[in-house]
């Protein structure tokens, strides 16, 4: 067998008495046609080091082989075993080359992939309405420095916009999203302020004015359309008329809740012997809804002196746990959302009405558990036709108590 590269072949001869000839040569050429050869490891991948956007990784190197001796090994592309690999990929190549100069090449991929989440880091804000029916906070206004391993992340805010109905503390989420897609979510106290001198938390900007000389007229509208015997009508009329009187001429609520309180006794007495249970229904729903505006401070009377009654009068539901029903945005046009707090377990409706004691809606009539409870109306009546725009009465009804609310539909 020759190796590889030149070997001289010499031929002599000679005879019997000694007489040679010229000796003969030529060569033998054996060249190296084999390519070397080389495997890489298979493909790496890892996660990102701790609060790092990287990775370090180690492997063992590949070394090439060859038929012949002097093979050289060496790394062409990458970063090598050991180095610090960015997230994302990083390809590693090597290359073996031979004495003869012949070539082999592998190639394997780093991968490192960010599967830190990054860091939200919320801070508590308070708004002022300030007279108005909304506010907004921004995203910089919460976030308090979030921050990811990699880069920048993109921050969103679960709620940005608050109505005179979220007067309080309410709870905000923002979320930190990464270019990975990891995310992380922490919670700020927006703590929205306006002037609530009923403490109904709903801000003193959404709550309807309710004016007694319009209200009693519209009821006592209602009750001469009833076919009541006159005795029955005269008495509601003037009962009517004395509450407005009352107020107009600067009585004291209290003084003013005694006479409503007195037109609810007579109706509470007559209802099913000569008022129908329906209108009386609707009358005390109104009546009762009037004794939580002169609590409230938003009664007035127009057409005469102008008179509040004053806020913070001690109502006797206040002492104790009681229903709550609330409705935003109010005014609305297309959805109103309509949540009401039940005390106990019972027999509840929570039912629409226009000015003239007609029911348009009944969007609640059921057996409910104690706790929240949620509606929502588009404005429309049962039949689902649209209703006009104007002011409708929003009515709960349970075993502890009639909750009315004047809610305004626009157009």
């Amino acid at each position: 067998a020759f190796p590889i590269g030149l070997t001289t072949v010499t031929y002599d001869v000679s005879d019997a008495a000694g007489n040679a000839a010229s000796p003969c040569s030529f060569t033998v050429t054996v060249s190296d046609a084999e390519n070397p050869a080389i495997s890489c490891p298979a493909d790496i991948t890892r996660s990102n080091d701790a609060g790092q956007c990287s990775a370090a990784v180690s492997y063992t190197a590949p070394t090439g082989t060859d038929n012949c001796p002097g093979a050289a090994t060496a790394q062409t592309a990458g970063l090598g075993s050991g180095s610090v690999f960015p997230v994302g990929t990083t390809t590693e190549t090597y290359t073996v080359t031979d004495a003869a100069g012949l070539t082999a090449s592998c190639s394997f991929v780093v991968t490192v992939n960010d599967a830190e989440p990054p860091a939200a880091v919320c801070q508590d804000v308070t708004v002022s309405l300030a007279g108005a029916s909304q506010a907004s906070i921004t995203i910089a206004q919460v976030d308090n420095g979030s921050s990811d391993n990699c880069a920048t992340p993109t921050l969103s805010l679960g709620l940005t916009a608050f109505d005179c109905y979220a007067l309080g503390q309410q709870t905000v989420t923002l979320t930190a999203t990464d270019a990975a897609g990891n995310s992380n979510s922490c919670n700020a106290v927006v703590t929205v302020e306006d002037a609530d001198r009923d403490g109904d938390g709903t801000s003193d900007a959404c709550d309807l004015s309710t004016n007694v000389n319009g209200l009693a007229g519209n009821l006592s509208d209602y009750i001469e359309n009833l076919g009541l015997p006159s005795a029955v009508e005269r008495a509601l009329t003037q009962r009517l008329d004395l509450i407005a009187s009352r107020f107009c001429n600067g009585y004291s609520a209290n003084a003013v809740v005694s006479s409503v309180n007195n037109l609810i006794s007579y109706v509470q007495y007559q209802r099913g012997r000569y008022i129908p249970a329906g209108a009386a229904d609707y009358l005390l729903a109104q009546l009762q809804g009037l004794i939580a505006d002169l609590y409230a401070g938003t009664v007035d009377c127009s057409g005469g002196p102008t008179a509040r009654s004053q806020p913070g009068l001690a109502s006797p539901a206040a002492e104790a746990e009681s229903c709550r029903l609330e409705i935003y945005p109010n005014p609305f046009s297309r959805q109103a959302t309509i949540r009401f707090y039940l005390p106990r377990d019972g027999q509840a409706s929570l039912e629409v009405f226009n000015l003239e004691g007609q029911r348009v809606r009944t969007l609640e009539s059921a057996r409910l558990e104690a706790g929240i409870h949620e509606q929502s109306w588009n404005g429309s009546a049962g039949d689902g036709q649209a209703l006009a725009p104007g002011v409708y009465l929003l009515r709960l009804s349970t075993a502890d108590a009639v909750l009315v609310k004047k809610v305004s539909l626009m157009r």
